[in-house]
Order: C-alpha cells, then structure tokens, then sequence
C-alpha cells in the first residue's frame, strides 16, 4: 500500500479523529483533505494529472464539480488557471491503485441470469422461516422473478406461492474473495414494505 492510500485508509477508519476533513459542512474552495467518496480530494486531484493528462488546477475544478456536496462553492477563475479540460461522463475519478479486474457481469444478454456466474438461493428453510427477517415473500428460482433484459430485473409478484402471499427472487454469486474491491450499479425502488439489497456477505 502507498503512504497516500494508507493515509486514506486511516482516515476512513477513524472518521471522528478527523473531523475538519470529514465534516459535514462543505468547504471554502478547495481544501485537500476534504474527503469525496471515500478518497482524499487531492488524492483523487493527483490521479488525473497522473493518468488523465489534466494540470492540477484542471484536475481539482474537476474534482469541485463531480462532488459539489463537498465544496460551498464552484472554484471562480482567479482562484485557478483558466485551462479546463472538459468533463468526460465515462471517466471515472478514482485514486490509482493496483487492482486487477477478475469478475464482472454487466447484465446485456437477454434471458435468465447468467447460469455460470449466478445462482437462486431458494433454501427451504429460508423460505419457510422467512429468512430470519420475517421476510413475506416466497424466493423462485423463475425468470417470471428474475430477469435480464438491458440490465437485471427483479421484481416481487403479488401471488400465492407455498403458503405466501408474495414471491421474489435473490440471487447469489457463484464466487467469493476474501479482499477486494467491489463496485455495483443499480436502482433500488422504494414503498411500503418494501426493502431491496445489495449484500456483500
């Protein structure tokens, strides 16, 4: 691990120990160690000049306007320079780091779930018990729960299954890892009685 990532490390872990930086309150222009998604500003600043070719002053406007929440207000133009390079959707501001991608499913097939990479956990005793949750639904292993059709779809059906009134679908990864980083993007709906998830267990 480098020095800067140990360093953000640290201060993930101990947020209360560093209240100036990990304050609710935006800052006042920039500020360095403000944090942003878990990174250091200046740490993600120094990542694209490193790998997106940006000077610094480029780099921390972008960072301002990707995590406005952070900053009281836009950088003017006396506080940088005025060389800006403008702001790419597809580039993701990340620190560097030495991660390797070794799994990864972007759902675009149409069907069931991949087979090789997912399973349905439809354990009688989870079923029966409700999961420890009092969970109401029934788990299928049906594609009428779980779907992929430009993305995955899983959506709970008001029906009798087995002696519950509603049946849904959770599904599993067929692999694990001890360390690592995941990253997952999806849109959760909300209403009464309802509570959709994302675990890493």
């Amino acid at each position: 691990m480098t020095i800067e990532a140990a360093r953000e490390q640290v201060m993930r872990e101990f947020p209360a120990k560093f209240a100036p930086t990990c304050s609710n309150e935006p800052a006042k222009g920039w500020v360095p160690d403000v944090i942003c998604d878990g990174h250091r500003a200046e740490g993600r600043a120094q990542w694209l000049v490193k790998n997106k070719g940006m000077t610094i002053e480029a780099a921390r406007k972008r960072v301002m306007r990707e995590f406005p929440g952070q900053f009281e207000t836009e950088p003017n133009q006396s506080q940088f320079d005025t060389h800006v390079v403008p702001l790419e959707a597809t580039i993701p501001v990340s620190p560097a780091d030495h991660l390797k991608l070794v799994w990864y499913d972007a759902f675009d097939q149409k069907g069931p779930p991949d087979p090789g990479k997912w399973r349905y956990d439809t354990a009688e005793w989870g079923n029966k018990t409700g999961w420890g949750n009092n969970e109401l639904q029934f788990y299928t292993g049906s594609q009428d729960n779980a779907w992929v059709d430009n993305g995955l779809h899983i959506c709970a059906k008001r029906q009798d299954v087995h002696g519950k009134k509603y049946s849904s679908a959770k599904l599993i990864s067929k692999v694990g890892w001890k360390y690592g980083r995941v990253e997952v993007r999806c849109k959760l709906p909300s209403g009464r009685g309802s509570w959709p998830a994302v675990w890493m267990m």
